[in-house]
């Protein structure tokens, strides 16, 4: 070991048995991986310690973390967790955080309906014009080959309640489902079809439109599907 690298005062340097304990210290602290004690260089810290740091921002169960289902969706969640906390409350926050964790293109429709809480009797003594402020609906894009089962689709549920603002009552939520195929028409000439897409709604209700009447003559409970076909020629 070069003294410019001894550890111990010159007063002591001259005792062998303390020498020696300076050496070996030395050794240890060389051979130390010093990215792996960084901690909050994310990309490089041991998966080990990912659980820690999500603890240590908060994003543990609804912060979206049970959702994050590999290591580099870990990683992306705590790199974001700042931008996150500063953007809670608005549309971009509840976006944001789904696509961290691998749910791209989430739809989000504000005023879409009055809150079904027994406030309101539709006895046909008043008409509706608009959507109550405070909803709004979400819908999750599966894409080609994704799948949803009841617990993911709490836990999806608990983000968006998460990071949603205060004020606002999700009503509605659903699932949209693209099958994409491309079909080779000629040598120069492709076509690209998406040639089925299933929305399926939760809550919501039937749309304003004039054709129901409310005058207490039947019971709805809310839910339905759309079938929708869009073709893009490229």
């Amino acid at each position: 070991m070069s003294d410019s690298n001894n550890l111990l005062a010159t007063g002591v340097s001259k005792y062998e048995h303390i020498a020696i304990f300076d050496a070996i210290a030395q050794l240890r602290f060389a051979a130390l991986e010093v990215e792996k004690v960084l901690i909050y260089l994310v990309d490089t810290v041991d998966e080990d310690a990912l659980l820690f740091l999500a603890e240590q921002f908060d994003l543990i169960s609804f912060g979206g973390w049970d959702l994050a289902d590999t290591v580099q969706k870990k990683r992306d969640l705590i790199k974001a967790a700042v931008e996150l906390s500063r953007y809670k409350g608005t549309i971009y926050g509840i976006k944001e955080a789904l696509r961290r964790v691998g749910f791209d293109n989430t739809e989000i429709q504000e005023h879409i309906g009055i809150i079904y809480d027994g406030s309101e009797i539709y006895d046909g003594s008043q008409t509706h014009g608009g959507g109550d402020w405070a909803t709004f609906g979400v819908t999750f894009d599966l894409g080609n080959d994704m799948g949803i089962s009841a617990t993911q689709t709490a836990q999806l549920l608990a983000v968006v309640n998460e990071y949603k603002n205060a004020r606002s009552v999700l009503v509605k939520y659903g699932w949209k489902a693209s099958l994409t195929d491309t079909v080779n028409m000629t040598e120069d000439f492709q076509m690209t079809m998406i040639f089925a897409e299933d929305v399926e709604y939760v809550g919501g209700g039937r749309r304003y439109n004039g054709s129901f009447i409310h005058d207490g003559s039947e019971i709805y409970e809310g839910g339905g599907m759309e079938d929708t076909l869009d073709v893009t020629i490229i």
